[in-house]
């Protein structure tokens, strides 16, 4: 095998599938492992269930029935509707729970007086087997029940199913006058509380008409409405007026060309006597003056004397004008104006002050409507609040009224109700005779009781395996651990005997393994080895090969030179393992260093009865050489031993050692392949310190020893660690965990002894020669 030293490689992607739920290949597996069990547990059922049947007479099963119509208790549902309606809580319910009515009608309080009457005639009837026979089911999704009785007496099944019809008549009878009791009695608990509620608000209204001075808000509140819209109309009114004398005004002013204060002047000085009567001479004398100024010159004596006059005239015209009009006095403007009045004109000018002072009046009685809507307005929202108070306490007390007039109303109906005999339910169809319907039926009770059987041995067969948590098949492992399996060692029941051993920590008998095993008396030119196992064991050894061959072929371009060998606890086996491949590698052409790096409980120098004075121990502290430590292997060529050697006290340093390190490398140059057999990995560090030094790791696993979820941590705790994992080695595997191809090969070869002979020759032949 040739391999180098730079095997450099990912570490692969492990994972733990846990398995949920069964496949039908495990169930498969677990049926053949567990057949025994299956068996007994299958055949102990299915004969005590055909011995009841042939041996215990079984009886007739009778049946008699019969339907009621049930309907809810009408007074139940006036009672909680009033409840309702009151604020009491627990709101009506239309549906008739009909699950529940079952269960009462099974109950004690509805089934002992019918048994205290059935056991006067049958002392024998429990109330248990009344109940258990007794049988009431919904008729579908109608309001029927069906009430039946199964029992072996027919007499006893009549008498039940009479009994019970008119027992659950009497109880629905007795449910209606209890209802209409607990109704009559709400109803005298709530009428005074009602009572005295009205009257509370009464009292209330009253208060509050008293402090707001209001009979009925809401009729205040309508006559305010009504008052706002007069304020309104009476509003819409003064606008238009006020439109239109605002348009005549300005009409009237444009045709008299006067302003209100000149139209003022106008009519003032019209209406004064002494102010025409001066005006009236004024006009005389500029009238003269004109006349006089066609006969005289303007400088005459005459001519002045009429301009003196006038000019007196005139400042008496302004002193009346002052006199009656103010500081203000007059324009000159006017005097022409006034000197000669036009009726039509000073009768458009006092329109004009008229209209004026009527404008004036529409603006004031505009200003009083808007301040009289505001204050209306806040009285109708203030008086709207009150009536909303109002209304609503009236609407309280009419509800209190209300609810005391229909409790009166509904007690006087009830009382009514309770002198009557009303039945809510009705018996639709009357008990019926007894029929049979179950009857002895051999063959079927032999199938059942069959598969009884059955189901039984299953379910102990999957109780034992949830309970025993181990594998017991390659496939189980493969289907758990996302892992190569590199390997399956056949189970050897001389090895297993010493695998027993190996568990239980116990010094190896002095007759060794090479003593005890089959095959140990070596015959005439048989080819033996150190453990006394022959190669006519060919299932064991062709397991190696297999083993051997696959390994090779996992790396092909970076072949292994090192190798730590571990398992997840002691007994699963692999310091044989460790052994046994060393010996094959060996025997394919490769010098094979096998080193026992367990430096807690050595086995292989027990197992090959070699000294252990000296080994790997003493190699990595005192560095002797490694010539005088190892022992080569007498059976095989190219195997070199090297034991455990002196126990040391911190085994794990010591693996971890730069030396250690040092030493797998001078090793890898002088070996094809180093093979470490490590102590478990499950509790100790030492596999794991020394994985990374070598080329890879396989975990050796013992079917049927190692627990699934002690393995699942150890593969956990190696995914952390820079090891390269290379796969796994089942252990103890028997013929029913192989694979199909395995199983053929198996007993092709036991079975063709002349075929077994060829391979074995051909087998030693190959060694040879690559040796």
């Amino acid at each position: 095998m040739t391999v180098s030293s730079d095997f450099e490689s990912p570490n692969p992607q492990l994972s733990f599938q846990e398995q949920e739920s069964w496949n039908w290949q495990q169930i498969r597996l677990a049926l053949k492992r567990r057949a025994w069990l299956f068996l007994l547990v299958t055949v102990g059922v299915t004969g005590g269930l055909w011995a009841r049947t042939y041996f215990v007479e079984q009886e007739t099963i009778y049946r008699s029935r019969f339907q009621l119509l049930v309907e809810p208790i009408q007074s139940n549902q006036e009672m909680q509707d009033l409840r309702e309606e009151l604020g009491s809580g627990g709101g009506s319910n239309s549906d008739f729970d009909y699950t529940t009515q079952i269960n009462v009608l099974k109950s004690s309080k509805v089934i002992n007086p019918i048994h205290e009457k059935l056991q006067q005639d049958y002392p024998n009837l429990t109330r248990q087997e009344l109940v258990d026979n007794l049988n009431i089911h919904r008729v579908g999704e109608s309001k029927l029940i069906e009430v039946s009785y199964d029992s072996s007496n027919a007499e006893l099944t009549t008498a039940v199913t009479n009994l019970v019809a008119d027992e659950y008549i009497n109880y629905s009878e007795k449910q209606q006058k209890r209802a209409q009791e607990q109704v009559i009695n709400f109803i005298d608990q709530k009428l005074p509380e009602l009572q005295k509620k009205v009257a509370n608000l009464e009292e209330e209204l009253q208060a509050f008409r008293t402090k707001h001075d209001v009979i009925d808000p809401l009729k205040r509140g309508d006559n305010i409405s009504e008052y706002l819209d007069e304020i309104k109309q009476r509003q819409e009114d003064t606008k238009i007026a006020l439109e239109e004398k605002t348009s005549l005004q300005e009409n009237l002013s444009n045709q008299l060309g006067l302003s209100l204060d000149e139209a003022m002047t106008t009519v003032a000085l019209s209406q004064a006597p002494r102010y025409q009567d001066l005006l009236d001479a004024l006009q005389k004398i500029e009238k003269e003056m004109a006349l006089k100024l066609a006969r005289y010159k303007e400088d005459s004596p005459m001519i002045e004397r009429l301009k003196q006059q006038r000019r007196e005239l005139l400042e008496l015209l302004k002193e009346e004008a002052v006199r009656v009009l103010g500081e203000q006095g007059v324009d000159e403007g006017i005097h022409s104006e006034i000197s000669s009045p036009n009726p039509v004109r000073l009768s458009l000018t006092q329109d004009l002050i008229e209209t004026t002072n009527q404008i004036r009046t529409l603006k004031v009685r505009q200003s009083a409507l808007e301040q009289a809507e505001q204050k209306v307005r806040n009285s109708l929202e203030e008086t709207t609040k009150l009536a909303s108070e109002y209304q609503d306490i009236k609407r309280r007390r009419e509800v209190a009224q209300e609810n005391i007039n229909r409790l009166f109303q509904t007690r006087e109906e009830l009382m009514i109700e309770a002198t009557q005999t009303a039945t809510p339910w009705q018996v639709t169809e009357k008990p019926s005779s007894p029929e049979p319907v179950e009857e002895p039926h051999p063959v079927r009770e032999m199938i059942l009781g069959f598969l009884a059987g059955v189901l039984a041995g299953a379910g102990a067969v999957y109780l034992i395996e949830k309970i025993d948590n181990k594998y017991y098949s390659a496939e189980e492992l493969k289907q758990s651990i996302n892992l190569p399996l590199l390997g399956l060692i056949p189970f050897h029941r001389k090895l297993n005997q010493l695998l027993e051993q190996e568990v239980a920590h116990h010094a190896l008998p002095a007759r060794s393994l090479s003593q005890s095993l089959p095959g140990a008396e070596q015959s005439n030119g048989d080819h033996h080895n150190d453990m006394g196992v022959s190669y006519d064991d060919f299932s064991f050894l062709e397991a190696f090969r297999s083993f051997y061959t696959t390994l090779s072929f996992l790396r092909p371009d970076n072949p292994i030179r090192s190798l730590t060998m571990t398992s997840s606890i002691p007994g699963e086996g692999k310091s044989v393992t460790s052994f046994y491949f060393a010996k094959t590698a060996a025997a394919m052409g490769n010098r094979v260093l096998l080193v026992d790096a367990d430096l807690r409980k050595p086995k292989i120098h027990q197992l090959l009865e070699l000294p252990n004075d000296c080994g790997l121990s003493n190699v990595i502290s005192t560095g002797i050489d490694l010539e005088e430590a190892i022992h080569p292997c007498a059976s095989q060529d190219n195997l070199s031993i090297l034991t455990s050697g002196i126990l040391p006290p911190d085994p794990a340093s010591l693996l971890a050692s730069e030396t250690m390190e040092t030493l797998i490398q001078q090793w890898e140059r002088s070996f094809d392949l180093i093979i470490f057999d490590t102590p478990p990995s499950a509790t100790l560090a030492d596999a794991k310190v020394l994985s990374p030094l070598t080329s890879g790791l396989i975990l050796v696993t013992g079917l049927g020893v190692v627990d699934r979820m002690i393995m699942k941590d150890v593969i956990d705790t190696l995914k952390l660690l820079p090891t390269h994992l290379l796969g796994i080695v089942t252990n103890g595997a028997t013929i029913q965990s192989a694979t199909t191809y395995e199983k053929y090969n198996y007993k092709y070869y036991y079975r063709n002894e002349q075929s077994h002979s060829k391979l074995k020759a051909l087998f030693s032949k190959n060694g040879k020669e690559r040796s």
